[in-house]
C-alpha cells in the first residue's frame, strides 16, 4: 500500500516544483514523460501541460514533468535520464514545443523512447527563422513518431519549413479549455492595491526618496512596505482571504456545460458580477508572460492618453510572470509614467481567472500566438476578446462573431468604444464564443487524439 500512495503522488504538484530527475522510486505502473515550461504555473504552457496531464491519467498512466528550462535540470545527462526511465517505467515521452523540448526528446529517442510533440506558436512564428534552432527543431521533427499542431495555419506553415513531411503526419488538435475562477476572490480589493502602491511610488519618487532596486514588482502582497504600516497590510491581507457569501458557489442552474464532454462551465456575463467601481471602469485584462513577443505595452500610450481624456476612468491591467527581466524592466518603467495601467507580476490562475470574468473586456497584442489560452478562457469565462489581428489570434477570433480584431492601438479604442455603446453587443460575443468553444475547443475530443497518439507511439 505504501508503494501505491507513493506511485499515486508521482503527478501531484510537488512533481512541478520538485527536479523528477532526483528521485529514485520505482513504480510498476508505465508511465509517460511531459517536457515543457511547467515550472511557472502562471503560463499558458503550465495550463495545456497539466491538461495533457489529467489526459495521461484517464489512460490509465503515471505521469513525470520535466520543465527544461528549470536551473535544476541544466545538468541532465544521458544516465540521470535512463535512471529516470528505468525508476519510473517511462514508456513514451510528450513535449510541448520543438526547440524548448529538444534536448529532452532527443536524449529519449537515443535511450529507446518513443516520443510525440506539439508544435509551439514560438516555435513556428519565431524559432524556425533562425538557422540554429531550426536545425535542432529539424531533429526533433524527424524523430518524433507524431507531430500535433493546434491550427491548420500552423500545419501549414510546418509543411512549408519541413517538406519533406506528408500532409498526414501532422494532425491538427485544438488546444481545449478548463477554467475554475475563484468566485472569493476580491479583485476589486487586489486592483485597488495595486493602484494604491502606484500611487505611493510615484509620491515617493517625486520626493526623490529611495527604494530598493529590486522592488518593482505590483503585487499587493508589497502594497505596503513601512514597519508602521504592518496592520494596514494584514488587513489587506485578511479582506483578501475573507469568505464573501453573495459568491459562495455557482449553482449548476447558472453555467452552461459542453453538451459532448461538459469540460468547462461557461459563464454568463452577467452571473455573479459585482458591478465595477466607476474610477476601474472600463477594465481592459491583458494576460501574457512578460517576454517581447508579447508586446504588453502595444496600446498602452494610446490607452493612457483616453484614459485621461475620460476624468481617469478605466484600468487596463496586465498580468504574467517574468519570462525576460530586461523586458519585464523596462515595462514596468514605462507604466510608472502611464495613467490607468498597472502591472501584476503573478497572480494564482485561479484568481487571475476571477479578475477575466468580471472585466469589461480581455486584449490580446502579441505579434505572433500560436493559441491563446487566455483568449479561450476569457471566452469560457464570457468575457468579450479584442485581439491584435495576426494569423494566430484570427484563428480562434471571428472578427464581430464570437470577438473583435484590432490591427491599430487606435482601432483596439474604437472597438473598445463598441463594446460599451452598444448594450447587446458583449452579450452576443460571448454566446457566439460560448458556441465556438462547444465545437471546437472540447476537452473529450483533446483528450481521445492526444491518447490515440499515445497509443500509436508507444504501440507501433
Amino acid at each position: 500500500m505504501a508503494e501505491e500512495a507513493e506511485v499515486s503522488s508521482a503527478i501531484s504538484e510537488q512533481d512541478v516544483t520538485s527536479s523528477p530527475l532526483r528521485k529514485e522510486r520505482v513504480t510498476r505502473c508505465p508511465s509517460i514523460l511531459l517536457v515543457g515550461k511547467c515550472l511557472i504555473r502562471e503560463t499558458g504552457n503550465a495550463a495545456t501541460l497539466n491538461r495533457l496531464r489529467s489526459h495521461v491519467e484517464s489512460g490509465g498512466y503515471d505521469c513525470v514533468m520535466i520543465d527544461p528550462e528549470d536551473p535544476r535540470e541544466q545538468e541532465v545527462t544521458q544516465e540521470s535520464l535512463r535512471d529516470l526511465i528505468q525508476g519510473r517505467n517511462v514508456v513514451s515521452a510528450v513535449g510541448l514545443h520543438l526547440y524548448r523540448s529538444a534536448s529532452i526528446l532527443l536524449a529519449c529517442k537515443e535511450l529507446g523512447v518513443p516520443y510525440i510533440c506539439y508544435f509551439g506558436g514560438t516555435d513556428m512564428n519565431e524559432g524556425v527563422k533562425s538557422p540554429e534552432k531550426r536545425e535542432i527543431m529539424t531533429e526533433v521533427v524527424f524523430g518524433a513518431r507524431h507531430l500535433i499542431a493546434f491550427t491548420e495555419a500552423m500545419k501549414e506553415i510546418a509543411l512549408a519549413v519541413w517538406p519533406f513531411l506528408k500532409e498526414d503526419a501532422i494532425r491538427v488538435v485544438p488546444q481545449a479549455i478548463t477554467v475554475n475562477p475563484n468566485t472569493e476572490f476580491d479583485f476589486e480589493l487586489y486592483i485597488s492595491s495595486l493602484s494604491s502602491h502606484k500611487n505611493e511610488k510615484e509620491d515617493l519618487d517625486s520626493e526623490a526618496s529611495k527604494r530598493p532596486e529590486n522592488n518593482n514588482s505590483y503585487s499587493y502582497n508589497e502594497t505596503i512596505e513601512n514597519e508602521e504600516d504592518s496592520e494596514r497590510k494584514q488587513e489587506i491581507n485578511d479582506r483578501l482571504l475573507q469568505k464573501d457569501e453573495s459568491v459562495e458557489s455557482l449553482p449548476s442552474s447558472t453555467a452552461s456545460r459542453c453538451p459532448s464532454c461538459k469540460s468547462f462551465r461557461s459563464f454568463r456575463m452577467e452571473d455573479f458580477r459585482k458591478p465595477l467601481p466607476q474610477k476601474y471602469c472600463p477594465l481592459v485584462v491583458l494576460v501574457a508572460g512578460l517576454r517581447p513577443v508579447k508586446d504588453v505595452l502595444y496600446v498602452a500610450d494610446c490607452w493612457s492618453q483616453w484614459q485621461q481624456d475620460r476624468g481617469g476612468e478605466g484600468c487596463l491591467l496586465i498580468i504574467g510572470p517574468v519570462l525576460d527581466a530586461h523586458y519585464a524592466k523596462d515595462v514596468k518603467t514605462r507604466v510608472s509614467r502611464l495613467h490607468g495601467v498597472l502591472v501584476a507580476d503573478k497572480v494564482d490562475p485561479s484568481d487571475c481567472q476571477e479578475i477575466m470574468r468580471n472585466a469589461t473586456a480581455l486584449i490580446n497584442t502579441s505579434i505572433s500566438e500560436g493559441m491563446s489560452a487566455a483568449i479561450l478562457e476569457a471566452m469560457a469565462l464570457g468575457t468579450p476578446v479584442i485581439a491584435r489581428d495576426i494569423p494566430g489570434n484570427a484563428a480562434i477570433v471571428n472578427h464581430q462573431v464570437n470577438g473583435l480584431l484590432f490591427n491599430s492601438p487606435e482601432d483596439f479604442l474604437l472597438q473598445l468604444q463598441r463594446l460599451l455603446q452598444e448594450p447587446e453587443l458583449p452579450r452576443n460575443l460571448a454566446e457566439r464564443a460560448k458556441e465556438y468553444l462547444h465545437r471546437y475547443h472540447c476537452a473529450e475530443v483533446e483528450r481521445r487524439a492526444f491518447l490515440d497518439s499515445l497509443s500509436e507511439a508507444i504501440f507501433t
